[in-house]
């Protein structure tokens, strides 16, 4: 094999690795964590903390969605 065979597999292997991490762990990972935030969650009448769950899980996917786009630029 050449040189320039071997450094394209090579890219080719980090890219595929990458895409793994990105698309198949990552997500299962923030899927677990926000599983675990919101699990033994309770919303109190006079609660200091007045965003309810719902918004504290879509706030963390947006921050997921705009920090993957931010690394893809």
């Amino acid at each position: 094999m050449t040189s320039d065979v071997k450094k394209f597999l090579i890219s080719y292997f980090e890219s595929l690795l990458i895409l793994i991490i990105m698309g198949i762990i990552l997500p299962y990972l923030v899927d677990s964590f926000l599983d675990f935030l919101t699990r033994d969650s309770n919303i109190y009448q006079n609660s200091i903390l007045v965003s309810k769950t719902i918004n504290k899980q879509l706030e963390i996917l947006y921050n997921y969605v705009y920090t993957f786009k931010a690394l893809i630029r």
